[in-house]
């Protein structure tokens, strides 16, 4: 099976200094960090998800408590609860939603509108689609119950338990903590920190550590040698933040890139389709025309028997015919022939019938005389007829009878 690989690309204020790591779907680093232009980066992201990381400074991460449900909804509502909270025209911002939480919060990412587009442009000059663009600061880890520090050069990124994230630039790691812990109160009252650095980030803080824990306060610290994006990309894999790709700047369904491995597919479909209607159409026109052919052969026939090529009125005359010969003298010979056929079977041929004056004479040829006497009697056994064999001739094809067959006058 394979892996699926990410492409963790961080932009840079500097031009050909973007940065760039390719990462697991467990966050496990598989290239070495590397510097380069968007374009160097565009080139290794063929077959890989790319996630796309803005400059913590240039985005704020917020939190709002909305109690819609839908997003496109929730995208109009944003700009409205937080303005307050902005000193930027809302107008000039877009506003990204992540998935809200188990507190019912919903954290949101701003950025403005001309930054946003500029990015995309970048990205687009490039060659590069990114799957998801992200603030780097939503890359800060998740520690429960702790405060976590993620300090590079001279910008400091930080997140408190149950806070959405920030970043500083300029600031001392106490600084930090206490923006984290709101300004007041006591050091001792700060949480455990988690303190991630990269070389630069470590020497800055180094000094500070060890003053810090002498105030009570527990830290732990991790020396990231490679820099801080592994970090920052493997986090945001395992816990994604706002992908400010929505709203406007979402992506577009490529109907013909999702329809395109199904062509071939839809392609036999189709063919069958047209396949059955073809088939059918054409049973449908034979049938029609067999009709045609039959009702054809009905007028005809009724006109030479009836009088009339109407088929309604040829049937009002068969049925009215047939009433007639029911109840005239024609109804022994109907009485017999039904009689005859129920007795009869296939080792039997019949060579002649004639009936006249109530008594039907038949000749018969059968297999033997036993089949021609058991037909004899199967045909008076009904009660309401009287057969008898009156003669019985070998021929080369079996015997051949001559039956008289009359009514029973009991």
């Amino acid at each position: 099976m394979a892996v699926l690989e990410y492409l963790v690309i961080r932009l840079s204020t500097i031009p050909g200094n973007v940065s760039r790591v390719v990462l697991d779907s467990a966050g496990q680093r598989l290239s070495p960090v590397a510097y380069g232009s968007l374009e160097e980066a565009a080139g290794e992201a063929a077959n890989r998800r790319v996630l796309l990381l803005l400059s913590g400074l240039d985005a704020v991460c917020s939190r709002a408590s909305l109690p819609v449900k839908s997003a496109a909804r929730l995208r109009q509502m944003l700009p409205y609860s937080l303005e307050d909270t902005v000193a930027e025209d809302v107008d000039r911002l877009h506003f990204a939603a992540g998935a809200r939480d188990a507190s019912g919060g919903v954290p949101v990412t701003m950025v403005t509108r001309q930054r946003m587009e500029g990015w995309l442009a970048d990205c687009e000059r490039a060659g590069l689609n990114p799957d998801r663009v992200y603030c780097e600061s939503d890359g800060v880890p998740h520690v429960p119950g702790c405060i976590t520090v993620v300090a590079e050069a001279e910008c400091t990124y930080g997140r408190a338990p149950d806070q959405p994230p920030f970043a500083l630039q300029g600031v001392s790691l106490e600084e930090t903590l206490q923006v984290t812990h709101g300004g007041e109160g006591e050091t001792s009252d700060i949480p455990h920190v988690m303190l991630f650095a990269d070389t630069e980030g470590f020497a800055r803080c180094e000094s500070e550590i060890d003053g810090l824990r002498e105030q009570g306060i527990g830290i732990d610290a991790q020396l990231l040698r490679e820099g801080v994006l592994p970090r920052l990309g493997a986090t945001l894999i395992d816990v994604p933040g706002c992908n400010l790709l929505q709203g406007h700047y979402g992506h577009k369904t490529d109907w013909q890139s999702w329809l395109r491995p199904w062509r071939f597919a839809a392609a036999l479909l189709l063919g069958l389709l047209v396949l059955a209607v073809g088939t059918e159409g054409a049973r449908y026109l034979a049938l029609g025309r067999d009709d045609r052919n039959v009702t054809a052969m009905l007028e005809t026939a009724c006109r030479l028997n009836a009088g009339s090529g109407d088929l309604a009125s040829c049937g009002a005359e068969v049925r009215r015919r047939l009433v007639t010969t029911a109840n005239g003298p024609e109804a022994g010979f109907l009485a017999a022939l039904d009689r005859m056929a129920l007795a009869w079977n296939e080792d039997t041929r019949l060579e002649a019938l004639s009936f006249r004056a109530g008594v039907m004479d038949l000749r018969v040829l059968a297999e033997s005389v036993s089949t021609l006497d058991e037909f004899t009697r199967e045909i008076s056994s009904s009660g309401s007829f009287q057969a008898s064999i009156q003669s019985a001739n070998p021929t080369q094809d079996g015997i051949l009878g001559r039956l008289q067959v009359t009514a029973d006058p009991q």
